[in-house]
């Protein structure tokens, strides 16, 4: 995953989104923090996560 955001960042994609974000690992995370706090660059990243509404039983 970090390599497909590399790829696109190096074309110029400046906005990302990781739907399920809660099922990618953590050390994931840690990492694409890192290189977007050492970056120069303007991106956005965002995270999507998904809870199936709670139901009456």
């Amino acid at each position: 995953m970090g390599d497909i955001l590399l790829f696109w960042a190096s074309k110029n994609i400046d906005g990302f989104r990781c739907d399920m974000a809660e099922m990618v690992p953590v050390e994931f995370w840690e990492w694409c923090l890192d290189w977007y706090g050492t970056s120069t660059d303007k991106r956005v990243l965002r995270g999507g996560a998904f809870d199936s509404p709670a139901t009456d039983c």
